[in-house]
């Protein structure tokens, strides 16, 4: 039996998830509100993976339209703010089939599990197999560790990497420095592919020896002798390695402060030298700066701590702060900051110096007179040169000055960068990331602390008081500085989970005392006195709190789906305040406008804006005699001149015809009919006709039959004599068109018909 398509746009899913079955096909649940969809099928994780993707697209432009709709509301009321209608925020509307969601889904694992910068692309992968070897200094052989790992090898322009669940390394192509043919495994049956025998490539580098078994070896070897001798030629002024011997790195952190109990245990120092020589360990086996192989053995090491000494290589590796800093180079940063620009950066600049003084004042660093604060300074407005639409956001000083305490400008500026593009809707005007957030961490506090997220409801606490700071400056400063680094750790290492697993390992910690506080303000003063240990604060969070990543992901998506919808109609309602305060509209039609103006978009409109197209299908239900070319209407209505038309210059141009005195329709009757600013007497005649149909007609009114009350003839003889015309060209410009003493008549001019014509 046939049944009838349901169609559902990828902007009104409120929730996506799956379910899998063991030895039954999966479902796939799209929730749209009041009703939900199931789809059974056997391929669950691809079709939910395509699924979900278009609807994070679609959310995404949902957000784009939430922004531009704000701009332009902005650049209304505060005149001197132009619109800017060349930001990020315009999206060209172009499909994307199924082979683009592939390959982009390729594109993002890729950039995911090496913690790339957007710049790296990936341009070919390959199965292969894996051994590491690191040559100690006093042994001949060099020392095999891991052997024969399966993994897949990818190559970008700039890069060798290879992934594996037991480990993965990022080699960069200017540090190789031999690619040479090795001999021929015998054992080749795993490969799957019966007569082709895998050839070995041996890639020697500063430290370590890679081996790497791969059927088309041919190819590979080629493309690899290309990449490096190309990256070589192409090199900037100075490699990773040769930032990394130029710095003279040292520890900001004073003495007196690693003894101090307030900022640190009272045996740090001893276990910071026990931790260096246990890393000391790990990279005698597995290299080390940008080519450390990063294991299990090493996420798990990191979950200890990491020395101070060590700390800044690590986080640089751990991040993909080291690999942005390879693809752009040490000058990157200097010519940011050697940048001098005015205009809207002033207002940014004026920010980050209000925020400086307040930025680790425990610190004598980043007292007043401190060698920090133009250091922070030149990193803040560094990146706000850098990110131009984020510019700078409270709490990126913070963030910016505890990575001064451990790694230099150069390091900082690449790894504050990492730190964005992993929360990249935290540090944004709206927090959307961080509120986000803070409806996923409610949701789980209710699964796994239960009664105290009961105490939280019964005193009318809002977990955003608490948990909202913390989020925004990874904890630094509502827990200790020792315990605020191993944060700091984890989160380059494992990502930005990571801090909702230690907020929830903090509110297990100080469970009891809360339940006891019913007072939301004591709760967080409360808070503020309270110390953590960190191998106790660190341990619970990842053995009690670890969370499972596509949870999180559906978490997030339906929380941002929802914030965007909150965004949307708050937009909405002070759009419709101006609007029903600054044109004749009353509530009622501007609803039922807006009605409208929904219905005629196309389910994939990037901004919630009218194209040409669908203008003119919305406007001549409107204004329903019209019969003329809708091209010049449409200039008329876009006052950004974009291309495009929002509600609210739909409103403001609609209200012109509806609405407008005699003034206003003289302009438009004159803009639709003239040439470059001057009227020739085919035009004279239009514009009168039109003026007569503003003047009179109902625009439910859908043809016109009637005539002008001024004959052609009159028309005709009366332009000559128009006071100003110009007999060289025969024309008028608009002065002598408002002169025209037959526009008098139009002072008489009365619509017939007053009734509501906004029925559709």
């Amino acid at each position: 039996m046939l049944q009838s398509p349901v169609i559902i746009p990828f902007n009104q899913i409120v929730k996506l998830s799956k379910h899998s079955f063991p030895g039954l096909p999966g479902t796939v649940n799209i929730d749209i509100g009041k009703v939900e969809h199931s789809i059974a099928i056997s391929k669950i994780g691809e079709l939910f993976d395509i699924l979900n993707r278009f609807w994070v697209r679609a959310m995404n432009k949902m957000k784009q339209s939430v922004a531009f709709l704000k701009q332009e509301r902005e650049a209304d009321i505060f005149k001197n703010v132009s619109l800017d209608t060349t930001s990020s925020t315009e999206v060209p509307e172009e499909d994307i089939s199924f082979g683009d969601i592939k390959q982009l889904r390729k594109q993002e694992e890729f950039s995911n599990i090496f913690s790339f910068p957007p710049e790296v692309v990936l341009l070919q992968e390959y199965k292969c197999k894996f051994s590491q070897a690191v040559k100690p200094q006093q042994a001949e052989d060099p020392v095999l560790n891991y052997s024969k790992v399966e993994g897949v090898l990818y190559l970008s322009s700039t890069f060798l990497c290879f992934y594996s669940k037991e480990l993965k390394t990022v080699i960069p192509m200017e540090e190789i420095k031999r690619i040479k043919k090795g001999k021929t495994s015998k054992d080749y049956s795993e490969f799957g592919q019966l007569g082709v025998i895998p050839g070995v490539i041996n890639i020697t580098t500063r430290y370590s020896l890679f081996i790497i078994e791969v059927i088309n070896r041919k190819s590979v070897y080629k493309n690899l002798i290309n990449m490096v001798g190309s990256r070589r030629d192409n090199r900037g002024d100075m490699s990773y390695m040769d930032h990394m011997k130029k710095i003279k790195r040292k520890n900001l952190i004073p003495d007196g402060f690693m003894r101090d109990t307030t900022f640190f245990s009272t045996d740090f120092i001893s276990k910071d030298e026990n931790l260096k020589e246990r890393y000391k360990d790990y990279m005698r086996l597995y290299g080390k700066d940008i080519e450390l192989v990063q294991t299990q053995e090493l996420k798990e090491l990191i979950r200890c701590g990491i020395p101070l000494s060590y700390r800044g290589y690590i986080w640089l590796v751990t991040s993909g702060a080291a690999y942005d800093l390879v693809m752009k180079g040490d000058s990157f940063y200097e010519e940011l900051s050697e940048r001098d620009e005015v205009g809207e950066e002033d207002l940014v600049f004026k920010q980050i110096e209000k925020d400086l003084h307040r930025s680790l004042p425990q610190f004598q660093y980043f007292s007043k007179d401190g060698e920090g604060i133009p250091r922070l300074r030149k990193l803040l407005r560094a990146y706000a040169r850098y990110n131009i639409e984020l510019g700078y956001c409270q709490s990126m000083n913070i963030v910016a000055a505890t990575l001064l305490l451990l790694v230099d400008e150069v390091e900082a500026f690449f790894l504050l960068c990492s730190i964005i593009r992993s929360i990249p809707e935290y540090y944004q005007k709206d927090m959307l990331g961080s509120i986000v957030d803070i409806h996923i961490f409610e949701d789980l506090i209710k699964i796994h602390i239960p009664d105290l997220h009961s105490h939280f409801e019964n005193i009318m606490l809002d977990i955003t008081m608490l948990a909202f700071p913390w989020f925004l400056c990874l904890f630094i400063g509502y827990v200790p500085l020792e315990v605020s680094l191993r944060i700091f750790d984890c989160f380059f290492c494992e990502g930005p989970n990571v801090l909702l697993q230690v907020g929830l390992a903090v509110l297990e910690i100080v469970e009891k005392d809360l339940l006891e506080i019913n007072d939301p303000l004591m709760i967080i003063h409360h808070m503020k006195d309270v110390s953590f240990d960190s191998d106790v604060l660190l341990s619970l969070s990842f053995e009690k709190f670890s969370l499972d990543v596509e949870y999180i992901t559906e978490l997030r998506n339906f929380h941002k789906y929802r914030a965007l919808q909150d965004l949307h109609n708050s937009n909405k309602s002070t759009s419709f305040s101006d609007l029903n305060r600054n044109t004749k509209f009353s509530s009622e039609e501007l609803e039922k406008l807006y009605r409208q103006f929904q219905k005629v978009l196309p389910v994939d409109s990037p901004d919630s804006c009218l194209r040409l197209e669908h203008f003119k299908t919305l406007f001549v239900k409107h204004i329903r005699w019209w019969s003329e070319d809708l091209n010049h209407v449409f200039e008329i209505f876009d006052k950004h001149n974009n291309q495009k038309v929002s509600f609210r210059e739909y409103v403001y141009g609609l209200e012109y015809f509806k609405y407008g005195d005699i003034s206003e329709h003289l302009k438009i009757s004159f803009d639709l009919n003239d040439e470059d600013g001057l009227m020739y007497l085919e035009g004279f005649i239009d514009a009168i006709k039109l003026l007569y149909k503003l003047r009179v007609l109902d625009p439910r009114t859908k043809y016109f039959d009637g005539e002008v009350p001024i004959s052609l003839e009159i028309l005709e003889t009366s332009f000559s004599l128009i006071p100003g015309f110009d007999e060289e060209v025969g024309a008028i410009g608009f002065t002598e068109f408002l002169n025209c003493e037959l526009l008098q008549h139009a002072v008489t001019w009365e619509r017939q018909h007053t009734e509501d014509d906004f029925v559709m």
